[in-house]
């Protein structure tokens, strides 16, 4: 029997052989067009850059593809994911490196998106994403100024949405409401700071109110009362340019009497320190930070009667960035003549003034200067090669540094 198969094998007719080519043929074609998936028991891990987006906003997803062996997956592994809100640019992605990202989109709904991802049978824990009010954790409200004169007027009010870490948080809409007076706005986005204005006209102590609905703990809210008085007003006035530390801001602040004389008007800046202004009229203080952050300015007066009003204003101090340059002044460095540096010293935001310029020759050798150029005569040559690294330092403690490497003959 063996042998009779072993001769029929070896004299197949021509309609067996073509069969089996095509049968061949079309199994290698349909492996093509089949996408590749991860092996089962493959381990994949969701991560983002950020948990927390504001409405419309944008995050990266990325999910890492691991085999049950610890290696990544192939190259071109297809991981599809999903989403419970917003939406995912593309739904599939191809692995790279054992990872595969898309972007989620956001869109103009508050919630949890609730994210997934698998390939083949395996399937990754979900990953949650706070969207617009879902990832508030609280809302203060501020009002500038937190009383008015009898014949009534316009507060600003600022409510400042932070996440559940304490964090500034943009892109959340915040609705505001009345029980007296006129809003110009009653449903404000939260910008780039987690701040949110509007403004009330009224002529009657008002209690106003700022809500975000959908937050950590479902409606968030918080109040303040605005108050018709004849008492004392207090307004106060920050920098319309972005502060930076080290750098003084100046600040006004208004006191206007109401029944009763101020005897006592004070302005704090938030950072801990405090200053006395002026019992009447307009004020103009000027204060430094020295650390970068958001801080809330109040202003109080207080009057015989014993009538206190305040205003609040929110004031951001950024981190200053400085970029320096160094150049050296002649092509050729020898033991006979000093070389001449130049540093030139840069900062963003614009307005930090540099301090001095810390100078290392590499040759064991410093300096401090005031301005950015200096020069240093090196002892040994021979093509001895040294790295000279300058620091340039702002008044508020900022600092940036380069370095160029010289050859002495």
């Amino acid at each position: 029997m063996t042998a009779r198969m072993g001769r029929r094998a070896s004299r197949p007719d021509g309609r067996a052989w073509g069969f089996a080519a095509v049968l061949l043929a079309a199994l290698a074609a349909s492996c093509d067009k089949m996408p590749l998936v991860a092996p089962s028991d493959t381990t994949i891990t969701l991560y983002a850059s950020t948990t927390i987006v504001g409405l419309n906003g944008t995050v990266d997803i990325t999910a890492t593809v691991i085999e049950p062996a610890g290696t990544p997956v192939q190259n071109g592994t297809v991981v599809t994911f999903t989403t419970t809100l917003g939406t995912l640019s593309p739904a599939e992605a191809r692995t790279s490196g054992g990872k595969a990202t898309v972007r989620l989109t956001a869109g103009s709904t508050s919630g949890t998106a609730e994210i997934h991802a698998f390939s083949g049978s395996s399937r990754a824990s979900g990953l949650s994403i706070s969207i617009g009010a879902a990832a508030a954790g609280s809302v203060i409200l501020l009002a500038n100024p937190s009383a008015l004169p009898a014949a009534g007027g316009t507060v600003l009010l600022t409510a400042v949405v932070n996440d559940k870490a304490g964090n500034r948080l943009a892109g959340v809409p915040v609705a505001f409401s009345t029980d007296n007076g006129v809003l110009s706005q009653t449903a404000v986005m939260s910008d780039g700071n987690g701040e949110a204005r509007t403004s009330l006209t009224t002529t009657a102590t008002s209690s106003v109110k700022a809500s975000v609905v959908g937050g950590s703990g479902g409606e968030m809210s918080a109040s303040v009362s605005v108050k018709v008085r004849v008492g004392p007003t207090v307004t106060v006035s920050i920098p319309s340019s972005s502060l930076v530390p080290g750098v003084p801001a100046v600040f006004s602040v208004s006191v206007t009497a109401g029944g009763a004389a101020v005897q006592r008007a004070i302005i704090d800046f938030g950072d801990g320190a405090s200053q006395a202004v002026s019992n009447a009229g307009l004020s103009s203080v000027t204060h430094t930070y020295h650390s970068s952050g958001t801080y809330v300015v109040k202003a109080t007066a207080t009057d015989a009667a014993g009538e206190t009003a305040s205003a609040t204003a929110s004031v951001s101090v950024q981190t200053v960035v400085v970029t320096v340059s160094l150049s050296v002044g002649a092509s050729v460095i020898t033991t006979t003549a000093p070389a001449e540096f130049t540093a030139t010293a840069t900062t963003t935001p614009i307005g930090s003034a540099i301090e001095r310029f810390e100078w290392d020759f590499g040759d064991g050798s410093t300096r401090v200067t005031s301005g950015g150029t200096t020069s240093h005569l090196y002892q040994s040559g021979g093509g001895r090669r040294y790295t000279v690294t300058v620091r340039a330092v702002t008044l508020g403690g900022a600092s940036g540094s380069a370095q160029r490497e010289i050859v002495v003959q």
